[in-house]
């Protein structure tokens, strides 16, 4: 069941994806969808694809929000520089 689950969740992910590829002002080389801890992916992605510059978008606002946000682990162990970029909401 939670395979089926996961499948679901990565076809809903690559039609969100394609969708806002298709609304970008730029071009788009490479998308790639990771399940798991996503410190670990972006790591092993720079080392493959010889990335120097992570750069994420952060719309964390809270306190608790800013300890726990995901950009914080790719931070901590991705290897290269990271841009935290703050989003607006609205």
């Amino acid at each position: 069941m939670m395979e089926n689950l996961r499948e679901v969740m990565q076809e809903e992910t690559r039609e969100f994806l394609n969708e806002l590829a298709r609304h970008a002002d730029y071009p788009i080389e490479r998308m790639t969808i990771a399940c798991g801890e996503l410190g670990h992916h972006i790591k092993d992605f720079c080392r493959s694809h010889r990335v120097d510059l992570v750069i994420c978008g952060n719309h964390n606002h809270s306190l608790f929000s800013r300890a726990t946000c995901s950009a914080k682990s790719i931070v901590g162990s991705c290897g290269v520089d990271v841009l935290l970029v703050s989003l607006e909401k609205g």
